[in-house]
Formats: structure tokens, sequence, C-alpha cells
């Protein structure tokens, strides 16, 4: 009889293939929440270089996108900008409203993560559930493509019976001093 005997017997292969198996299912179970957590990363990026080219096209103009004066916020009626890609917004080109234009303040301007422009909006409402709190923000409209909102959902409902979802990503962005 061999003293030393090479190899696995079965059951050692077929324990380690459960755990291999096991921590297969675990990983792929995590892998979409990692996903969300990354496009929320790559948007708030985004958003930080907007933000950088915001004050270098109004330090340089005097002017936000949409040849707008810098305000903190304007109250219902803002003048808000849907797409920062297009020349009204002045970062990548000019549609000949801004005086001493220097760009482009970025090389190109992708959509987020979810295929939707970033915006500025100088009326954004960053708490709605706490009242009307309006500031001015660059962003995006988040995993579901629209602006964040109060509803009323019965089915997934939060104390009193509403329910808060609030997906964009957005900084608060203030006039330079």
């Amino acid at each position: 009889m061999r003293k030393y005997q090479k190899g696995f017997t079965l059951v050692e292969m077929l324990v380690t293939i459960a755990v291999i198996g096991i921590l297969a299912a675990v990983g792929l179970a995590l892998l979409p929440d990692l996903r969300d957590k990354g496009r929320i990363a790559d948007a708030q990026g985004d958003v930080r270089t907007l933000a950088t080219a915001i004050r270098i096209l109004e330090f340089d103009t005097g002017l936000w996108p949409g040849a707008q004066t810098p305000v903190t916020h304007q109250g219902v009626d803002g003048n808000e900008v849907w797409d920062l890609s297009t020349d009204v917004a002045g970062i990548v080109a000019t549609d000949g409203s801004f005086s001493n234009w220097q760009g482009p303040y970025v090389p190109f301007l992708p959509v987020d993560p979810w295929g939707n422009p970033y915006f500025l909006d100088t009326d954004y409402d960053v708490d709605p559930s706490a009242g009307e709190q309006w500031e001015a923000v660059i962003g995006s409209f988040g995993p579901n493509g629209i602006a964040q909102n109060v509803y009323n959902d019965d089915n997934n409902a939060g104390p009193g019976g509403s329910d808060i979802e609030l997906d964009d990503v957005y900084i608060i962005i203030s006039p330079s001093s």
C-alpha cells in the first residue's frame, strides 16, 4: 500500500465546488447594487466637473449657462438649462450670447450614466419633504430619468401614506464672490 496518495477525493472536490458556487451566488446577488453605486459615483464626478466648468465660464464671461446672471436661486420661475451640452449653455460651444467666451470649458459633455443630459436649475427644491427650499443646482435626474418628485404610493408608503423619491444627483452652486 502506498503511504502517500496524490490527488483529491471526490468529497473534497464536491466541497470545493460547493464553496465556489456559494461565493459566486453571493457575488452575483451584489452585482446590481454595485453597478448602481458605480453609476451614481460617475454622475457625481461629472457634476463636479461641470461645476468647475461653470465657475470658469462665470469667471470669463460673468454669466452662467443660458447667458443668465449668476444667482443663488430665482424662486419658482428660474431660468433652467435642461441640456448643458447645447450651445446655449456655453460650456462646450457658444451660441454667441457670451462676450469674452474662452471655451470650450470641457472637451465634450457626456450624458449621465442613465442616458440623460445634465442640467442647471436655478429654482431647484433641494428638500421637498421639508417645504420649499430653493437652490441653484447642477445635476442629473438620476436612475429614473425624471425630476425629483414627491408622490403617494400605496404599495410603498412611508409615514402618513406618502413616500418621497429623491434619486437626482446634484450639487448646489452659488455665484462666485
